[in-house]
């Protein structure tokens, strides 16, 4: 029987150096096992940190980094987002007189002294385009034809009417008797409560009615019955809107209507009122 053959009925015999080597080195105590990983991380040597910390940390870090940005992002959006308005304006096909309407809240605003601009809005960009290119509606009380809602702003206007974000309406009085039609303007005995308010409307000859037109009888503070037949106020009689612009050469015009919108809300009915009282009917 040979050496091997021996070595091999003997059960394998001693081990090599090697073998040895590797079976201590397997046996030895690991010095990392108790510690913690962030105290592993530090003591490893340079060429082994950055496996070690993809292997344990990479995943948590970039967990932890994206939850910070998105607290930091909501923080800022809501530090950032605009005040509520407590006064919206829509202004229909007025979009030329932008700087005269800017001119207008901008005394209102001193007027009432309020802190942030922001809280007031009049936007006289809307647009209301009939059928037949006329883009006003007809003086009936009905259109001219069907509204065309891919090119004009009347779905937009209604939205924003049923949100409440949008409170009085300025048109001429076509597109005022249009508005009415749609349901988009209500009464002015609706926010203008009390018959002195509307006493006072009526003798400066402002009340108008679902078409825009001058109401019979509603010129003196006592018809209360005439005065509660009002949609809207013609601003042609209004101080404060025909003085506006007329320094700079163009005013603003004076076939113009306004009325209430959606101003249930206490707080945009107070500012809606109080932006007639700047408007001065007289």
């Amino acid at each position: 029987m040979t050496d091997d053959q021996q070595s091999q009925t003997n059960g394998g015999g001693a081990l090599n150096d090697e073998q040895q080597s590797s079976i201590a080195a397997l046996a030895a105590e690991n010095t990392y096992v108790k510690q913690s990983k962030w105290k592993t991380l530090r003591e490893l040597p340079a060429a082994d940190k950055w496996p070690f910390f993809v292997q344990h940390f990479l995943v948590g870090t970039i967990a932890v980094v994206v939850a910070i940005a998105f607290v930091v992002s909501l923080a800022v959006t809501w530090l950032t987002r605009p005040p509520q308005t407590e006064l919206s304006v829509a202004g229909i096909g007025m979009g030329e007189y932008s700087a005269q309407l800017d001119e207008l809240k901008t005394g209102f605003v001193k007027a009432e002294k309020i802190d942030d601009d922001r809280l007031i809005d009049i936007d006289g960009s809307f647009t209301i385009a009939m059928q037949g290119g006329s883009g006003t509606a007809s003086p009936t009380g009905s259109s001219n034809g069907s509204t065309n809602s891919y090119t004009d702003d009347s779905a937009k206007l209604m939205t924003m009417v049923s949100a409440g974000d949008v409170n009085m309406i300025i048109a001429d009085k076509a597109t005022f008797a249009e508005l009415v039609h749609r349901g988009l303007i209500g009464k002015v005995s609706d926010v203008e409560k009390g018959d002195a308010a509307l006493g006072k409307l009526a003798a400066a000859g402002a009340l108008v009615d679902k078409k825009g037109e001058p109401i019979a009888g509603a010129s003196s503070s006592d018809d209360a019955a005439a005065a509660g037949k009002a949609y809207g106020l013609a601003l042609s009689k209004s101080a404060t809107w025909s003085g506006a612009g007329v320094a700079g050469g163009k005013g603003l015009p004076d076939d113009a209507v306004i009325g209430f919108a959606n101003v249930a809300d206490a707080t945009h009915a107070s500012r809606a009122r109080d932006f007639v009282t700047y408007l001065r009917f007289e």
